[in-house]
């Protein structure tokens, strides 16, 4: 089964979803919905492991390299004060 764009997302919502059941249904329904929603939480991680590392956005690439200017220089400034 292939997956579709949406398929993590909508699982993050059953598992939402049968979790607020869990806590409203009657005893004798209750672990049918534990283990359906224990079988969810699997699915969403072995998803989560499948997916490539997302790379950070060129943007967050000029924030870092600002964020590391900046404290090198605060650093730097704070060594000429001495």
């Amino acid at each position: 089964m292939a997956e579709t764009p949406d398929r993590l997302g909508r699982l993050r919502d059953l598992a939402s979803l049968l979790e607020e059941s869990i806590k409203e249904a009657s005893v004798g329904v209750r672990a049918q919905l534990a283990a359906q929603y224990r079988a969810t939480l699997t699915e969403i991680d072995e998803l989560e492991k499948s997916r490539p590392e997302q790379k950070g956005t060129a943007l967050d690439e000029l924030n870092a390299r600002r964020a590391a200017r900046e404290s090198g220089a605060s650093g730097r400034a704070g060594a000429a004060q001495v």
